[in-house]
């Protein structure tokens, strides 16, 4: 998981400070966890400290080098730009500027077909249609929803697959296709054990 911390948060993280919630600890000295702090939080601890020395435990270079140690990640900001410094690699992303798509106006909230299904169950199905797809072909998964099953079907020149996972449906039957690397993508970032 990523977390950003705020300020306070990482103010009493590194001084292991009391008011730092037991739930805050745990994730924060969790390996799997990557934990970034803002530069924007380092002028505001150069602030508080300046203003009112007693109420920070440190100056803004004790605190960016014990975000270093604690192997948190800097986190830098500009009104057009993010940059991510992870050891000796940094990563640079801007802001593009012009018109994008209006999602709002491509993506209809009047739909007449929702489907709820377990989240794992379609990812594995996925993964494994991903498995007939060469990375030139534009091979859609064809995904059939009918009363209380959705059916997910792949042929490519690798092989083909027909498998059915157990839904809850309402509206109507549904068929469509989907790019499966896409989905995975989507499915991935969501922690809910359905979908």
């Amino acid at each position: 998981m990523n977390l950003l911390l705020d300020t306070h948060i990482a103010i009493w993280a590194l001084n292991d400070d009391p008011a730092l919630s037991e739930k805050a600890r745990k994730l924060i000295l969790d390996p799997d966890n990557t934990i970034y702090y803002s530069t924007v939080s380092v002028w505001e601890v150069l602030l508080k400290h300046t203003r009112r020395p007693g109420n920070i435990p440190f100056d803004e270079s004790d605190f960016s080098e014990g975000c270093r140690e604690a192997g948190f990640v800097p986190l830098s900001l500009t009104d057009k730009h993010v940059l991510f410094t992870f050891d000796d690699t940094i990563v640079v992303s801007r802001l593009i500027e012009g018109e994008y798509y209006k999602i709002d106006k491509m993506l209809s909230s009047n739909y007449k077909t929702r489907v709820i299904c377990r989240r794992k169950e379609l990812l594995d199905c996925l993964d494994r249609a991903t498995l007939l797809v060469k990375e030139e072909d534009k091979k859609p998964v064809i995904v059939m929803i009918r009363e209380d099953e959705m059916e997910l079907r792949i042929n490519t020149t690798l092989g083909s697959m027909d498998e059915i996972i157990a839904i809850r449906r309402e509206g109507e039957d549904l068929n469509i296709g989907f790019n499966p690397k896409f989905l995975i993508d989507a499915l991935r970032s969501i922690d809910d054990e359905e979908v």
